[in-house]
């Protein structure tokens, strides 16, 4: 039967392949016995001629069967050294195992052609030193023609669980890499090698340049490039490499054989995830940004060209477009969405400055939006260009001030904005800045001071870095203020800390309570033992005041007008006048905030017909408890010379201060003031009660805790009392009095004799007690002022010798003719009439 017959033709013709298949096997098995040893010792010579170090090797075998169509020599325990001329280098390899693999029939000609070259659980190290030298050269590149039974041409190279280090000292690059499984295959033609490479890879450490970069876990890449061993160049074709779940696709070249590798390369991403490519930023950049997690989608295009070493970086120029972007802050738990982005990136390897241009960016913020556009230039002195709409609700954006000294911020803003300036930390360049920006109904919290600035609304113009200021309005505690006028440098004080911020306002409130604007306890407790200026720093303005009523503490002033200005941490009040003290007052002076947290106050002023008893009181009776508010009536005239120090909480250093004050005090009275209790021992205690005296004049000087009281005279309802003395800020006195002993004798409750010696009489013919009061206001003591009255005598005859000096000199510059005019009736009768006792 045909199909019979074909059926056994198949038979026949299996049966015959099979017998040519186990013939040609088994004679390639017997001669693989016969010539193993021969292609192991020949291929090892061979190996031994090319090699410029010394490599041990623990075993040598030969195989057909594992590697099978192909024989293998296959070198176990394989440890190449560094060479002699590098005694500190590491040795490059140490392997498991190292198989070269060429065709079988190569047994039955003698001509080894190796083709394949397989490492499995090696170590690679490949060191370079900071002079250049390298342990990695150790292949001869030509030999001579001694042997012609083995020849290389590896055309594939597969490495198996395999580490690879490299090392440069000179660049302080440190790299270490995990080959689970990677292929090359290629072939060599006039000393280029023609390769594709497939495989995955783990990078353990990765420090290039002194930079180190995170781990890459389960990477791969796929690769076709050929290598030049002539020019030490290597050109990719095509590059595919996947990190972190993304493609990047590369193209170009590397050139390596010079001082510095040059780079022109190629490198693309289509929609690759923005976190996943965060984590591969260098320690030194991520660090920086710890505090924000960006994602969405990006896409970009990135040129590199240029030489690349120590501190020598190629130009990068990248087109990139981001898609549904989020920024997170982690801290404050807000975001930036819908993110949408496209621009361009260049950096020229400084050369030039670099340029970051963003042609079209949009987000939204909680549901506030923003959109615009932006050119920077020169990351070290930036040069900025900045179109920017936006809608915002402060409160979206709270989330990013946790690390500043605003706990809560509201409100609404609405701003579009052209800006154009350079700013650095050592150059302020002219801006041009154009726009509106609005804020309605804002409110910040402060954590430090734990103050509220609320109901903030404004309407502010920018012009050429200058904010023209239409309406500005807060309030905070009980305070209010309004104001309109120019600010300029608003944005150079906001972002560069050695940039300075001026004003030209007019400013009004209804109420300023000055308690509002210093600092509270919880914030002195933040800034003790560090120096906080009184006034902020690198600020400075010019402003006409009006405010109707003022307060700080018990003082309360009303219908405030004048001029302030801060120029150089100095704030100087011109023209100033309000109503205070149920009188008015005029003032001028300066707070000089040039020392530290502490400050010096200068001031003249006048007062005119204000309220003692009121004054002595909203002045906290300055600082002393013998003569109080309750104490003292009357109305008073003054003008004030003052000088003290303060502290940043407005709290005046009592041994700072120094005054002048002419003081004139009107309608008086002193109400059960105890020093003059005390003299009841000599005038009616009833009457010491309640002394009124209708004027009182003199200067009173206040030095070193101690307020001076020239001599003055005082005519009061009781007597007609004169004296001088001392009173510190401890409340110890010394004060000298002198009374009429005609006022003494008048009194009947009069309690003791007073001796001799303290008397004197006037050349009126009246005769004066003289009194000494010492020790402290709680208890003072009295006594007859004995000294008092012998200066007294001595200051008037001196004061006769300089008035009988010059009639005499009168007297001799006449003409002798001139008649003598007879003077003895109408000279004065000297009397003295004394009181009894």
């Amino acid at each position: 039967m045909p199909g019979s017959d074909q059926k056994k033709r198949v038979i026949k013709i299996a049966i015959a392949i099979a017998l040519i298949i186990a013939t040609t096997a088994t004679a390639l098995l017997i001669a693989g016995f016969a010539y193993g040893d021969k292609a192991k010792q020949m291929i090892v010579d061979e190996i031994n001629r090319h090699l410029l170090v010394p490599v041990e090797i623990g075993q040598v075998e030969f195989t057909i069967l594992r590697s099978f169509p192909d024989a293998s020599v296959v070198f176990r325990n394989v440890e190449m050294k560094a060479s002699t001329e590098l005694a500190e280098a590491p040795g490059l390899l140490h392997a498991r195992s190292v198989s070269l693999r060429f065709g079988i029939f190569s047994l039955l000609t003698n001509n080894y052609k190796i083709r394949s070259l397989a490492v499995d659980g090696a170590s690679v190290t490949l060191w370079k030193n900071d002079k250049g030298l390298n342990n990695f050269n150790v292949w001869k590149k030509s030999t001579d023609s001694s042997s012609d039974g083995v020849n290389f041409d590896v055309q594939r190279i597969q490495i198996k669980n395999t580490e690879v280090f490299y090392r440069d000292i000179a660049s302080n690059t440190d790299i270490a890499i995990l080959f689970p499984e990677m292929v090359l295959r290629g072939k060599i033609t006039d000393g280029i090698y023609n390769l594709n490479i497939n495989g995955g890879f783990s990078a353990q450490r990765l420090i290039i340049n002194n930079s180190g970069y995170p781990e890459l876990i389960n990477a791969g890449v796929f690769a076709r490039l050929s290598v030049n061993e002539k020019t030490s160049s290597v050109d990719l074709e095509t590059c595919n490499i996947s990190l972190s779940g993304n493609t990047f696709l590369a193209s170009g070249k590397i050139d390596f054989g010079k001082e510095n590798t040059a780079l022109n390369l190629s490198i693309s991403s289509q929609k690759a995830d923005i976190e996943s490519i965060a984590v591969l930023l260098p320690e030194s950049v991520s660090g920086k940004f710890s505090d924000f997690k960006p994602s969405g989608r990006i896409t970009f295009e990135a040129n590199l060209n240029g030489p690349f070493g120590k501190n020598i970086f190629p130009e990068i120029s990248a087109v990139f477009n981001v898609d549904r972007g989020i920024i997170t802050h982690l801290p404050g738990k807000t975001k930036l969405s819908n993110i949408e982005i496209k621009g361009t990136i260049t950096y020229p390897g400084g050369k030039k400055p670099e340029k970051l241009k963003l042609e079209q960016f949009s987000g939204n913020i909680g549901q506030g939006n923003f959109k615009g556009s932006l050119v920077l230039q020169d990351f070290k002195n930036p040069l900025l260009t900045l179109n920017l709409s936006t809608k915002l609700d402060l409160n979206d954006i709270s989330g990013y001030l946790n690390k500043s000294n605003i706990d809560k911020i509201g409100g609404e803003l609405l701003a579009d904005v052209k800006y154009h300036g350079n700013y650095s930390n050592h150059l302020n360049a002219a801006e041009k800045t154009s726009g509106l920006i609005s804020l309605s109904n804002a409110s910040i919290t402060l954590k430090q001071e734990n103050r509220e600035i609320k109901r903030i609304n404004a309407q502010l113009e920018l012009n050429n870095g200058s904010v023209m200021v239409d309406q500005l309005s807060f309030e905070t505690g009980e305070s209010d203020f309004k104001m309109n006028g120019r600010i300029q440098n608003l944005l150079g004080y906001l972002l560069n800390a050695d940039q300075s911020m001026h004003f030209e306002a007019n400013v009004s409130s209804r109420n300023i309570k000055l308690e509002d604007l210093t600092l509270t306890a919880s914030a002195e407790k933040t800034t003790r033992g560090a120096e906080v200026g009184i006034f902020p720093q690198r600020l400075g303005f010019n402003a006409e005041i009006n405010c109707d009523n003022f307060s700080y503490q018990k003082f309360t002033a009303q219908s405030i007008i004048g001029k302030l200005s801060l120029s150089d941490n100095v704030l100087r009040a011109n023209e100033l006048s309000f109503k205070a003290l149920d009188g008015s007052i005029t003032a001028n002076g300066l707070l000089n905030g040039r020392y530290g947290s502490n400050a010096q106050v200068v001031c003249n002023a006048t007062f005119s017909n204000v309220d003692i008893s009121r004054m002595f009181y909203e002045f906290n009776d300055f600082g002393q408890s013998s003569l109080q508010s309750k104490h003292i009536r009357g109305r008073g005239d003054a003008v004030v010379q003052y000088g003290s120090t303060l502290n940043n909480r407005f709290e005046t250093d009592a041994g700072s201060v120094n005054a002048v004050a002419d003081v004139v005090i009107r309608d008086g009275e002193l109400l059960k003031f105890e020093p003059l209790q005390e003299l009841s021992r000599f005038l009616d205690a009833d009457e010491l009660k309640n002394v009124k005296f209708s004027t009182l004049s003199n200067r009173i000087e206040i030095a070193r805790r101690t307020v001076i009281i020239p001599s003055m005279d005082i005519n009061s309802s009781v007597m007609g009392l004169k004296g001088y003395g001392s009173h510190t800020f401890g409340n110890e006195i010394d004060y000298h009095f002198n009374v009429l002993l005609s006022d003494i004798g008048r009194k009947k409750n009069r309690r003791n004799i007073p001796p001799a010696n303290a008397f004197e009489t006037d050349n009126s013919g009246k005769t004066r007690l003289f009194l000494h009061m010492t020790g402290t206001v709680d208890n003072p003591e009295f006594r007859y002022d004995s000294q008092a009255v012998a200066k007294k005598i001595a200051d008037d005859f001196k004061n006769q010798k300089q008035e009988l000096r010059q009639v005499l000199r009168e007297e001799f510059r006449k003409n002798k003719t001139e008649p003598v005019v007879n003077k003895s009736k109408t000279a004065p009768k000297f009397e003295v009439e004394w009181d009894e006792d």
